[in-house]
């Protein structure tokens, strides 16, 4: 077997992954091989392999140009589709709690305020916006009414994925403990498996659909925060921006006050 085909092989063995792009895995494999051309040791084929996936998790799938998912699911009205299929997760979102009360919860603003609106799974698939990621740094959450939700085990996430070229909505059908959207970064790869339903362009996600292997897009993060998806869903760019000027003043007087201090 060459290089190629044992990297295939490891890659659907261990991880359920079936990388699209021949040309890319060309690509890499080659890279990787070249870039220990002058070690004494070489490259295993399992080292070759892992390094592999290393890469794959750091690449925008975009760039590969190259589907996974069949044509016809994002538009049809109910398919069955059957994995492995690789996608890259875009955004994701709870949306059984307003964005009202997960914009709450990130700038600690609570208050008896009635929500404003309610947001669905299209919210969260609009072009620009991200996942919400809920901060886990505080320690008191006793206030905080998202934090108090997710607690009672009332969640439903839904997630925008895309395979390079298509772009598919997915909801979580039934309770998935492995999915943590604080731990899923934008570009943070998974693997979609076994007979997937799929409704109005919506995959139905059940514990045993989807696997997360992780990774991220280092040039999706900056422009992919939570709360400039709430900020920009609810209209609060203003206020987003007052408390980030506040924060950052609070940072450098307390980045003067040490240096004098010091002195």
């Amino acid at each position: 077997m060459t290089n190629y085909e044992n990297v295939k092989e490891f890659l659907l063995r261990k991880y359920s992954v079936k990388i699209p792009s021949e040309s890319w895995l060309q690509q890499c494999v080659d890279f990787i091989v070249e870039s220990n051309a002058q070690s004494s040791l070489g490259v295993s084929e399992n080292e070759l392999a892992e390094e592999v996936m290393a890469q794959l998790l750091e690449f925008d799938l975009c760039e590969m140009e190259t589907p996974s998912l069949p044509p016809h699911v994002v538009t049809c009205m109910k398919a069955v589709i059957k994995g492995p299929i690789l996608c890259q997760v875009q955004a994701v979102a709870d949306v059984s709690v307003s964005f009202y009360r997960q914009y709450q919860s990130l700038t600690k603003t609570y208050s008896r305020d009635s929500e404003v609106g309610s947001e669905d799974v299209n919210a969260v698939t609009q072009p620009g916006h991200t996942q919400p990621q809920i901060s886990s740094n505080s320690s008191n959450h006793s206030n905080d009414p998202y934090r108090n939700n997710q607690t009672a085990g009332k969640r439903t996430l839904a997630l925008k994925l895309t395979d390079g070229v298509a772009t598919i909505k997915a909801m979580e059908y039934t309770p998935n403990h492995n999915l943590d959207p604080d731990k899923i970064l934008p570009g943070c790869k998974v693997v979609l498996l076994n007979k997937l339903v799929c409704r109005r362009g919506v995959i139905l996600l059940r514990p045993e659909n989807i696997r997360v292997l992780g990774g991220h897009v280092s040039a999706l993060i900056p422009s992919n925060t939570p709360l400039h998806l709430f900020a920009s869903v609810l209209g609060k760019e203003d206020h987003l921006r007052r408390i980030s000027a506040n924060l950052n003043d609070a940072s450098n007087r307390e980045l003067n006050s040490e240096h004098s201090n010091a002195q």
